[in-house]
């Protein structure tokens, strides 16, 4: 079950500074198309446009791992690492 959800838009400049933007983006092959993940709000993006009858436990691993990062229980390089293990593995 997804519990945060973003209406904003993808990072902008003062993001970068946050402590929420990745150290280096995740590049995700999406068809004929490489989205960039570059932080915790384009994440959660990536995750609310999944198909849900495509989601698995891989899916949920690497979504609670976003929303503990977002709660600052774990660190960001961690949410960063399940996105980029999520997108292998499709």
């Amino acid at each position: 079950m997804m519990t945060r959800t973003s209406n904003n838009p993808p990072c902008r400049m003062e993001d970068y500074m946050s402590d929420r933007t990745f150290d280096q983006p995740v590049l995700v092959k999406n068809g004929e198309f490489i989205q960039e993940i570059g932080c915790l709000d384009d994440a959660f993006d990536f995750f609310d446009e999944w198909p849900r009858e495509r989601r698995g436990p891989i899916f949920e691993t690497a979504f609670r791992a976003c929303q503990r990062a977002y709660d600052g229980q774990v660190p960001l390089t961690v949410a960063r690492d399940a996105v980029a293990g999520f997108a292998r593995s499709v």
